[in-house]
């Protein structure tokens, strides 16, 4: 057609025949039509899959051009848009296959996973004797009882109708040793079976040991596509097996494939003795474990402060931890609970870390106290920082007082009658009045005015419930596309007088010292329970906030939709400590009433049927339709 002249209508099925043996391009569509546009009358055919545009003038026109004389450039116009048409509708085609794979590759998001307490739980408990400090590792620490510890207090945690099995493994699991409890055992014998555990490993297989645990939850799962379930793996080395170079991504791919048929399976990987550099724990963390690093525990049972002397008013005592390799510093809280004792203790925080395991305590006698042994007092202890914080936070602290002194009674001997003779009458002298000198008034000492009443904790919800929406309307171009966003619930902790009826904030200062703020622990409890919830947050083991000076009120942030889903209850609880600058201990506790979740049903169908997923799909064929329609039907495509 490029050398085309002019061609009688006669010759035109000619030309056509001759020009379809090269088609420009292959379309997804096949059609022929004849239209008119701009004076102009367009033939479009499709032989076999080829596009062919072909125009020649009316009779007017031809008379005036000179029949089809320009019909081969006209014609080359329309084969150059064609053939841009095509690429689109090519690149069309490419990203619906994109979003395709990644549909199938991807788990759309379930507000369920976030509420449903494990039904199983494997523990997979590393043997090798890296965790009794043997072998060459460097990092290598006698740590095993206090692993078996965290264990049991794990367990501890669970619902009694869970099933536990502790999986030990080296080089592999070892089913032989292995122990299924069909429900939540007491403390007792899941201690006595994990005292009998002997670490002797040479190698740490970690790769095909959660392999193998996950098959066992797998088969446990049958017929049950919606049972939850938890996977925990502790150890204190790094994968040196067959996959010992890989097993991070490796262990990453199965934990996607798993979630992929079973979206409620939870996985958490402690990591004891920081072996994991950053970016393996990154690349765990997008694989949906999340990752502990060391860990850290109180090593003893009772804080012991001795006998205070007669006189004495405080005594020092080191509160030792037991702490893991390389656990950067990290704050706590002390706050002692007397139990009605005249007694407080400094500090009431303080950093602690590998390189700074002991805190110097001293306890103070703040006015009288009975005489005796003491130890109904209560010191809890609260990580900050991410600090992995084991086994028991509530020490019994143990003193003596001396007894005050017993009066004693001294035995006075009364005198023996003695007669006597009658006296003899004698002229008694009339006595005269001897005046007496009026003693002069002393002044009464005035008492100290009493010290003000320790303040009121008052706690404010914004919006206040019962009834909270667990997302906030807002639309959000990505993938996928969103139509809300969760919304987060204000928490505001102020103090005020005691009894003061009109409710006035104050600052912390007109109770406290400047320097010894009072600290406010925020806490969440999920019901049901939601143990992946309370993992990925800090809220329900609670998050220290304390007051700035001058400020009136504290203010903390929750996010209630990443711990409870439609028609379930969260709890939120603060608990308020501190030393008066009197020196009295402070602390109160209080509860606001639980907010119920709530998420509109049309919400809740976004994201069940993933309608944000399709959004991007369903673009593509529009616009493949619209490109598809423009290069058959029109010559400006642009």
């Amino acid at each position: 057609m490029d050398k085309a002249g002019p061609l009688a209508i006669d010759g035109l099925a000619t030309e056509v025949a001759a020009t379809v043996a090269k088609p420009a391009f292959a379309g997804c569509w096949s059609r022929a039509a004849v239209s008119t546009f701009d004076r102009r009358r367009w033939l479009a055919v499709t032989p076999g899959g080829g596009d062919l545009g072909l125009r020649w003038p009316s009779p007017a026109e031809s008379a005036r051009e000179g029949g089809l004389r320009n019909g081969s450039r006209d014609f080359s116009r329309q084969g150059s848009r064609a053939a841009v048409a095509t690429f689109l509708t090519r690149l069309c085609w490419l990203l619906l296959l994109v979003w395709s794979i990644q549909f199938l590759a991807v788990p759309m998001p379930l507000h369920a996973q976030q509420s449903q307490p494990p039904q199983d739980v494997i523990v997979l408990l590393d043997t090798s004797a890296s965790m009794v400090g043997q072998g060459d590792d460097p990092k290598a620490q006698n740590i095993f009882k206090q692993v078996t510890g965290n264990i049991a207090d794990l367990v501890g945690t669970l619902s009694p109708t869970t099933r536990v099995e502790i999986l030990p493994f080296d080089q592999g699991v070892h089913q032989d040793l292995s122990h299924v409890f069909t429900t939540r055992p007491s403390r007792q014998d899941l201690q006595s079976y994990l005292d009998g555990l002997q670490p002797t490993g040479q190698v740490t297989w970690i790769y095909e040991s959660i392999v193998a645990a996950a098959q066992q939850l797998q088969a446990w799962r049958q017929g049950q596509p919606q049972r939850a379930q938890a996977l925990y793996v502790y150890t204190d080395g790094l994968d040196n097996g067959a996959h010992a170079t890989t097993w991070v991504t490796d262990v990453g791919s199965l934990v996607k494939l798993q979630h992929a048929d079973n979206p409620y399976l939870y996985v958490y990987y402690n990591d004891l003795q920081t072996q994991l550099n950053a970016n393996q724990v990154k690349e765990l963390q997008s694989s949906g474990i999340p990752v502990v690093q060391g860990f850290a525990q109180i090593n003893v049972p009772v804080l012991d402060f001795g006998t205070f002397a007669p006189g004495e008013t405080k005594r020092t005592q080191v509160l030792p931890f037991f702490f893991t390799n390389d656990v950067p510093p990290s704050p706590i809280t002390l706050r002692l609970d007397a139990a009605g004792l005249a007694i407080h203790i400094e500090p009431t925080s303080a950093q602690i870390g590998t390189k700074t395991p002991n805190v110097p305590v001293t306890l103070y006698l703040d006015g009288t106290v009975p005489g005796g042994i003491h130890q109904e007092a209560k010191l809890h202890i609260e990580a900050g920082g991410g600090l992995n914080l084991q086994g028991t936070h509530d020490l019994s602290v143990r003193f003596q007082t001396p007894a005050p002194p017993t009066p004693t009674q001294t035995a006075t001997a009364t005198p023996a009658p003695t007669s006597t003779t009658a006296p003899t009458a004698t002229a008694t002298a009339i006595p005269t009045a001897t005046p007496t000198a009026t003693p002069a008034p002393t002044a009464t000492a005035v008492p100290p005015p009493p010290p003000p009443a320790p303040p009121d904790m008052t706690v404010t919800l914004a919006p206040a419930g019962p009834v909270f929406p667990l997302d906030r309307a807002g639309f959000h171009l990505g993938w996928p596309v969103t139509l809300t966003s969760p919304a987060d619930v204000k928490v505001a902790m102020a103090l005020e007088a005691h009894g003061d009826p009109a409710h006035r904030p104050q600052p912390f200062t007109a109770w406290f010292p400047t320097d010894h703020p009072p600290v406010f622990r925020l806490m969440a409890a999920p019901s049901p329970a939601n143990a992946r919830g309370c993992a990925a947050t800090h809220w329900c083991n609670g998050i220290l906030l304390t007051p700035s000076a001058g400020s009136t009120v504290t203010t903390g942030t929750i996010v209630p939709g990443q711990l409870i889903g439609n028609g379930q209850q969260l709890q939120l609880r603060v608990v308020g400590d501190g030393v008066l600058s009197d020196g009295r201990a402070w602390r109160q506790d209080v509860s606001p009433d639980p907010i119920t979740g709530h998420r509109p049903a049309w919400a809740a169908a976004w994201d069940a049927i993933g309608i944000g997923y399709w959004i991007w799909p369903l673009l593509i064929l529009v616009l493949l339709g619209l490109v598809s329609a423009a290069d058959t039907r029109s010559t400006r495509l642009f």
